[in-house]
């Protein structure tokens, strides 16, 4: 430590120059990977085209094939409306060699409905234009960067002064004014919040196409079998008509007898997801989550957490949109209950005095 404040007493601007290059190399590994840009109400233009999945090509198709499926002219002009080269998009990729024939007729009768509204019929569509999500994304890590530049920098230049243990006090409520044993660290040990060390409730349950009455729960019971509350998957929509029903999201909720409300997320297929029509509907039953494998719904209420997670999914084929129609689902529910303020205060006495959360 010593060899450095020398070396930086030294030579200040090499130092400065060193924490700039570590501020802006920092600031673009958390700008791209650990907190990249979410953006919000984008248009389908601005849908991912990298692989694995093409989202504009699956959000096109999936238009192009409800055309298809109820003949709706203006539902699918509304559905591009705010994307002014959407004909050429749809144009390009009917001619693709990967669109199947099916495919490519509903792509063709789609670009000549959003020509005819827009009264170019064979008429070159303009260049796109250059992308302002991804200026505002640019300047955005540039700015990002200059700020943990500068943090870094006046951190060097506090340790230079020795003023870095005014910079960084300790607050009394993070210690809750608990005995440090000898040998013990100070600093209470950052754990993410976790419900319990054991679950109390598991079970697994799988949706096959055909079970148009398909609700499968199960109760959540306390060691001593007091009654918690339930937690299941039921049927939140279909698309089409006719039966069997063609299921396209499924509701996800958990009752706890000790809240007033019943929580409820809904897994969605990807058309379903990406269509706003059917976000808006389902909008009152819960937050939409896009169904894939692996991903995990947290519901949470005051005294029990459920984590639900995708095991296995497939989709329906045929005469059907994409992506849209689930042919089985499996979903793997675990749950706990939540540590009582009590509990969760002595957790953290624990904490400080060395110990950790339960696992």
């Amino acid at each position: 430590m010593d060899k450095v404040s020398t070396l930086i007493g030294r030579r200040p601007m090499l130092a400065l120059a060193v924490a700039a290059l570590l501020g802006l190399g920092l600031g673009l590994l958390i700008g791209w990977e650990v907190w990249p840009v979410q953006w919000t109400d984008a248009g389908p233009q601005h849908l991912t085209t990298k692989p694995p999945t093409n989202l504009q090509e699956v959000y096109l198709k999936g238009v192009a094939a409800r055309l298809q499926l109820d003949g709706d002219t203006k539902a699918a002009q509304a559905a591009l409306a705010d994307w002014p080269e959407a004909a050429a998009a749809v144009q390009s990729l009917s001619k693709q060699p990967t669109t199947s024939e099916q495919e490519r007729g509903q792509l063709e009768r789609l670009s000549q409905v959003l020509l005819s509204a827009s009264g170019t019929a064979g008429e070159p569509q303009p260049a796109a234009a250059p992308d302002a999500f991804a200026t505002v994304r640019n300047v955005g890590l540039i700015c990002l960067a200059g700020l943990l530049a500068a943090v870094v920098i006046g951190g060097v230049w506090a340790l230079m002064q020795g003023r870095l243990g005014r910079l960084l006090p300790v607050r009394e409520e993070e210690i809750e004014e608990a005995e440090v044993e000898p040998g013990a660290s100070a600093v209470p040990e950052r754990r993410s919040a976790r419900p319990g060390a054991e679950p109390v409730a598991h079970f697994t349950t799988t949706y096959e196409f055909g079970d148009d009455g398909y609700d499968d729960s199960s109760s959540v019971e306390s060691a001593t079998g007091e009654f918690l509350g339930e937690y299941g998957v039921s049927i939140a929509e279909a698309i089409g008509i006719g039966e069997p029903r063609k299921v396209t999201a499924l509701e996800v909720w958990l009752f706890d007898k000790d809240d007033i409300r019943t929580v409820t997320q809904v897994l969605m297929s990807e058309h379903a997801y990406y269509d706003d029509a059917f976000r808006a509907k389902l909008a009152p039953k819960g937050e939409a989550v896009l169904a894939r494998v692996g991903e995990t719904l947290v519901l949470e209420t005051a005294s029990l957490m459920v984590h639900a997670r995708v095991v296995d999914l497939e989709y329906r084929e045929g005469n059907l949109p994409p992506q849209s129609v689930f042919n089985h689902v499996t979903i793997e529910l675990t749950a706990w209950v939540r540590p009582k303020s009590g509990q969760a205060s002595e957790m953290r006495q624990q904490t400080v005095r060395g110990s950790s959360f339960p696992s």
